[in-house]
């Protein structure tokens, strides 16, 4: 099901969702994690910054001279440089509505120092908003002459607890966005491996289905050509056998039927799985079936069989009505083998019973037939084997020499297509159980 277009094109998008929201979140909570981060080194600077001081200062060249102003300056400087990440240190002041630098961790002869009282143009509307709010806050990227930057900006108060200036930290946007991308690339590189399989295997299994269709079609039409020049070789072969010949052509010719009688076994063998492999790949042959009226079809049908060997075929089967969805044709192949086999492998005078029943597993409702009887059985070591494509059990080759070993491989074949499944309880000497679970249609 998973397979099916509809429903590959809605897992992809399920996938390309999900990862993308994912994704989303990551760099969400990575970006605030970062701008909490730079908010929490501003409000640090901010508060060993000492007001009184600041606001002693000119704002003017005078202030290279103040021994206060030289210490704050010199640390301004070491701190920059004690963090890679940082471009500017700086402190802010604001008079008649312009925003003017008070010190900046620049050295004098750098191409980016501010001098003190030295007017900044290109102001945000964010800085002039702490100002007013008095609260920390991260300014989104943006470019101004020196570059592209993200600012944290913190307020410093005096003592009344208004904001008189603010710090300001600025890091280049790129090194600041580095860590949520980095971190958010990790779910995106995931869903888009996800993406990339989903693909891969949906490419795979469309090209092993078009295999398994070739390879039916080859069978089909390779048993379709087999099958009529063997049909006239049995026929001949069945004429020559009733005139009379001497003992050599006798056995000659009872060889030449018996091998062809054998090559149309698997012949037919091979067109039911050629059969079910379709029915496998589509169930627009399905349609509602009562299971029981198959199932006495195909014991009326082998009845002359059984009492021929004087085998007796006891039924035990549920009263209500037994429905399911399914091919017809497969579902009476299907318990025309195992009934065969039943007969085929039994004693003569022994039993062989048929049971349906229906029963409830978790919250489906199934439907079980079951073949039994008590003839050879098989051995637990070909027990795990016997359900392979042309094997078959030790004793049973010893019983019979007809048979491909495709006959319970075919039916396996067919109970899943049907979405049900087969097994097999065994006792060699003492018999076979064979268990056909079916979905039951109805309530």
């Amino acid at each position: 099901m998973f397979f099916r277009r509809n429903y590959f094109i809605l897992f992809l998008t399920a996938v390309a969702v999900f990862g993308s929201l994912i994704t989303w979140y990551t760099y969400r909570n990575a970006k605030r994690d970062a701008e909490a981060s730079l908010i929490a080194r501003t409000a640090t600077v901010a508060q060993l910054v000492e007001e009184p001081i600041i606001s002693s200062f000119t704002f003017s060249e005078a202030d290279l001279s103040n021994p206060q102003y030289q210490i704050l300056k010199k640390e301004f400087i070491s701190a920059r440089a004690a963090n890679p990440d940082v471009r500017f240190i700086y402190i802010l002041g604001v008079q008649d509505g312009s925003v003017f630098f008070v010190v900046d961790s620049e050295p004098e002869e750098s191409e980016g120092y501010s001098a003190p009282g030295q007017v900044y143009p290109e102001v945000q509307p964010e800085v002039l908003r702490v100002f007013e709010s008095g609260v920390s806050e991260v300014q989104s990227p943006y470019h101004d002459s020196y570059g592209s930057w993200v600012t944290g900006l913190s307020p410093v108060t005096d003592a009344q607890g208004v904001t008189r200036y603010l710090v300001g930290i600025d890091i280049d946007s790129q090194k600041f966005m580095m860590r949520p991308l980095i971190e958010a690339s990790f779910p995106a590189m995931l869903s888009m491996v996800l993406f990339i399989i989903a693909c891969a295997l949906y490419v795979l299994r469309k090209r092993e289905m078009e295999l398994v269709k070739t390879k039916s079609q080859f069978m089909s039409v390779a048993s379709h050509e087999l099958r009529a020049p063997l049909t006239g070789i049995r026929w001949s072969t069945e004429n020559l056998l009733k005139q009379k010949h001497s003992e050599q052509t006798q056995q000659i010719l009872e060889a030449i039927h018996d091998s062809s009688l054998r090559l149309l076994s698997v012949i037919n063998d091979l067109l039911s799985i050629s059969n079910t492999d379709h029915a496998f790949i589509d169930k627009k042959t399905f349609v509602e079936l009562n299971l029981k009226s198959i199932v006495r079809s195909v014991i009326a049908e082998l009845a002359p069989i059984a009492e021929s060997s004087k085998i007796v075929i006891f039924e035990d089967m549920c009263n209500e009505e037994v429905r399911v969805m399914g091919n017809a044709d497969r579902l009476r192949s299907l318990f025309l083998n195992l009934m065969s086999n039943a007969l085929k492998y039994s004693r003569a005078g022994g039993r062989v019973q048929v049971s349906i029943g229906v029963y409830r597993h978790f919250q489906k409702r199934l439907v079980r037939v079951t073949f039994k009887d008590e003839g050879i059985g098989i051995p637990q070591s070909d027990l795990k084997k016997i359900m392979q494509g042309f094997y078959r059990a030790g004793n049973a080759q010893q019983h019979t020499s007809v048979g491909t070993g495709l006959g319970l491989y075919t039916c396996q074949k067919i109970a899943q297509a049907h979405g049900g499944d087969l097994d097999i309880e065994s006792l060699e000497g003492k018999g076979t159980m064979v268990i056909v679970s079916l979905p039951f249609y109805g309530k």
